[in-house]
């Protein structure tokens, strides 16, 4: 749209008989913005002659104005002129104060747009129309000196450019070079201290409804800092909070005075510069604060933490070089360097000690907010913060926020608990001092059921996520991991099937990989234990190896969680340590054992992993390891039958010697410690190792038979001999002790028989057994036919020699 402005004269004629003058500003293209007013001579006009103006558009006087400046720049018209045609306009249109800021703007604009093309006579114009408007009183002074450029007002005569310089150069010395003293002695205290006054009688008495009118009148009379009295505010609310819990009156009049003052504009401002500025000992009192902020919903997380410090970030580093600090301490556990001496050797082992973390991780601010929304029970402000922590690589559970952590934990199963725990069935009694009557025991209306708890599975959509949360670092509180074993064994029970799937990922992934950092307990190792022989034989063995991981030891470095790599390395060193003193001798094999179960009480895999390495290249030490395996667990001893199906099923190893004709000596002694063990511990679980056995007789792998005739020979108490000497055959006409002497037999365990006809004698195991020994014998008979073939060699010869010694072994023992 485009704006003309037109100067329309009748004819020609004297000054005196000049027609009045016709300013039309017309809008191209549109009729609706035409604006036409028709305005007398300025030099002899009157407001008889002055026509009624007529507005279209509310913006159009604006633009008249713009041309009329406009106009002057170029030269066209006078600034007397002008004054006189801008006066006439505002009596037309009324509004003073638009009319100069519309005047001033145009002005400036054009300033702006002459001084870019360095026009002078323009800037002449301009400076002479603003000293016009300035003398005429249309504009004042300080509308000029407010927008106009120095030099435009120079010009004007307006301002003294030397005095103006001075002073701008004073200004600016003043605010930004000059240091400015303050002094709190001759600070207005008065307000402040009303304000203290105010907030004092909180404490004692209810809070009055007036309280936020009286704050606000206080903040205005005495024109106080509001972040000052906001910061006064939340010193009493942080007073507050450790002296009373937070749904104490005056906590909750003082979060009402916040909210209706509506200061919290600020408040992450003025809480971040709190922390930045907080000694360690009120650390614990302004995380308080804030947890008790946000539980009210004052303030929300995403606000406040960018005023925290360290950043997450920062905090993922620190947990880093924590964690790798604590891996490489782990690789070297155990190692011995030729240069260092046993001092230094033995402090490079114990150089990381358990569940360390770095000093500056116990006094964050993050940490501790954290700690004091779970002791509030905040669970769900607490997991955004935990998931975000974990996200960005941080270490969000240490210290005494684990503990809080574990206390929200044990409140969250409490409801279930209660129905399980002894006292309720009052079978244990807690002491009572004397002349108190003791409860009876073994009330008949109190039963273990599930019938009036509300939703299992409601329990477990809060439960796993505070485990996941948590993980290893359950193992800082035994008696939750206690709690938590006893609900997950009833939860197995094969009568209530209720939240059975939930129990075995907790179980998996959180309490058997925390039971790895568990300091020596065995009572809680044995509930442990409870809950989980309720699974099947199959179902155990892949927890374990879900528990095992990639790899045990250094292996695992990298792999598995810090702590666990750490207390795994430990474990492996010290069951190295205690199977050096191993001998036949009884007393020595109890100091042994004792050493042996106090480390396999929380790492079975790598204590059985560090046995079964040292049997499989040493065979006289099978009978000792045995005898000192009597104080192990018996979670310890599913292990180890879970830990020899896998060290026999390896293939990473030949079970041949290189000749292709002997069997392996680690094959011989490790089936050769499967039949002691199972003779000396016949309570272990069999089941899954025979049918390990018949899946690897089903391929055609014959070289199992030899653990299959270790099992029937010590647990059966018979064997097969062959070449019996003469003093042999004389000493079977004596008694039995004669013969066990002189046939080197050991007494047959009735316990042991039992349990191996119990394992073998069943409809799926007993034919189906029989029938894979005879499937090879006739396989080994088949070809031994054909030894007459040119193909045949003679080291297949005696291999089959010996598979069909196997073969008749077992046939004649079965």
């Amino acid at each position: 749209m485009c704006f003309s402005l037109e100067r329309v004269s009748h004819g020609s004629a004297s000054p005196e008989q000049l027609a009045p003058m016709s300013w039309s500003m017309v809008a191209d293209g549109d009729a609706h913005c035409e604006i036409r007013w028709e305005i007398a001579h300025s030099l002899f006009a009157s407001a008889d002659n002055i026509s009624e103006l007529r507005i279209s558009d509310i913006h159009s006087w604006r633009d008249t104005v713009f041309e009329v400046v406009a106009y002057v720049a170029i030269g066209k018209i006078e600034s007397v002129t002008a004054l006189d045609v801008i006066r006439q306009a505002s009596l037309i249109i009324g509004q003073s104060t638009e009319l100069a800021e519309a005047i001033v703007d145009a002005i400036w604009l054009h300033d702006v747009q002459i001084s870019a093309t360095k026009l002078r006579p323009a800037h002449c114009h301009l400076a002479a129309l603003v000293e016009a408007l300035q003398a005429a009183g249309v504009v004042s002074l300080t509308n000029f000196k407010k927008h106009l450029d120095e030099e435009l007002l120079t010009s004007a005569g307006l301002t003294n450019s030397i005095t103006f310089s001075k002073r701008l150069k004073k200004l600016n010395t003043d605010q930004v070079y000059r240091q400015h003293k303050y002094n709190l002695l001759h600070e207005e205290s008065e307000g402040y201290s009303k304000v203290t006054a105010l907030l004092s009688r909180l404490q004692i008495q209810a809070a009055p409804a007036y309280l936020p009118k009286s704050l606000q009148a206080l903040i205005g009379g005495f024109d106080l800092d509001p972040n000052r009295v906001m910061d006064m505010v939340l010193s009493s609310l942080q007073h507050s909070c450790m002296a009373s819990s937070t749904t104490s009156p005056t906590i909750n009049a003082l979060l009402k005075l916040l909210e209706q003052v509506k200061l919290g504009a600020s408040l992450p401002q003025i809480l971040g510069f709190k922390f930045q500025n907080c000694r360690a000992k009120m650390l614990t009192s302004l995380c308080r604060l804030t947890a008790t902020l946000l539980s009210a919903g004052a303030i929300a997380v995403d606000a406040l933490l960018p005023h925290l410090a360290p950043s997450m970030e920062k905090l993922a580093e620190t947990t880093k070089r924590h964690a790798k600090k604590i891996e490489d301490a782990s690789r070297l556990a155990g190692t011995v360097s030729l240069s260092h001496s046993a001092e230094q050797d033995a402090s490079q082992t114990t150089a990381v000690s358990r569940c360390r973390y770095p000093a500056e991780g116990l006094s964050l601010p993050i940490v501790g907010i954290i700690e004091a929304l779970l002791w509030d029970r905040r669970w769900l402000l607490v997991r955004p913060l935990l998931s975000c922590l974990e996200d960005t690589g941080a270490l969000p559970v240490c210290g005494q926020s684990r503990l809080a952590l574990c206390s929200m934990l044990k409140f969250a199963i409490s409801p279930l608990y209660c129905k399980l725990t002894p006292n309720y069935l009052q079978f244990a009694t807690r002491w009572q001092p004397s002349g108190i009557p003791l409860v009876h025991v073994g009330s008949q209306h109190r039963c273990r059921t599930f019938d009036d708890i509300a939703s299992v599975h409601r329990l477990f959509q809060v439960l796993e996520p505070l485990c996941c949360h948590l993980h290893v670092g359950i193992a800082s509180d035994a008696s939750l991991v206690t709690k938590l074993a006893r609900i997950i064994k009833y939860l197995l029970r094969p009568r209530d099937a209720r939240g059975a799937h939930e129990a075995k990922r907790l179980l998996g992934y959180v309490i058997l990989p925390a039971m790895s950092i568990l300091s020596v307990n065995p009572g809680c190792v044995c509930e442990i234990w409870a809950a989980t022989k309720q699974l099947p034989c199959c179902e155990r063995h892949s927890l374990y190896s879900t528990w095992r991981g990639r790899s045990l030891e250094r292996e695992s470095v990298g792999t598995k969680h810090f702590e666990v790599a750490e207390a795994e390395c430990k474990a492996g060193y010290h069951a190295r340590q205690s199977l050096k003193r191993v001998a036949n001798d009884k007393k020595n094999s109890k100091h042994v054992g004792r050493a042996l179960a106090k480390v396999a009480h929380s790492n079975p895999l790598v204590v059985f992993r560090v046995i079964l390495s040292q049997v499989e290249s040493y065979g006289n030490m099978i009978q000792p390891i045995v005898e000192s395996l009597g104080f192990v667990s018996p979670l310890a001893l599913d292990v180890l039958s879970y830990m020899l199906s896998s060290h026999l099923a390896d293939t990473s190893r030949h079970k041949l010697q290189n000749d292709g004709i002997n069997i392996a000596h680690w094959f011989q002694h490790l089936s050769h410690f499967t039949g002691v063990y199972y003779r000396a511990f016949p309570q272990t679980e069999l089941q899954a190792l025979i049918e390990f056995l018949m899946l690897r007789l089903e391929d055609g792998d014959s070289l199992y038979l030899l653990v299959f005739n270790e099992l029937l020979a010590r647990m059966g108490g018979c064997e097969v001999l062959e070449d019996l000497s003469d003093a042999q055959i004389g000493g079977l006409a004596g008694g039995e002790t004669l013969r066990r002497e002189m046939l080197a037999f050991s007494k047959a365990s009735k316990r042991a028989v039992s349990k191996l006809q119990e394992a073998l004698c069943t409809p799926s195991t007993a034919i189906p057994i029989l029938a894979l020994v005879a499937q090879r014998h006739f396989g080994v008979n088949k070809v031994c036919l054909c030894r007459s073939c040119e193909f045949l060699q003679a080291a297949r010869v005696q291999s089959l020699q010996r598979e069909g010694k196997s073969c008749k072994a077992a046939w004649a023992t079965l």
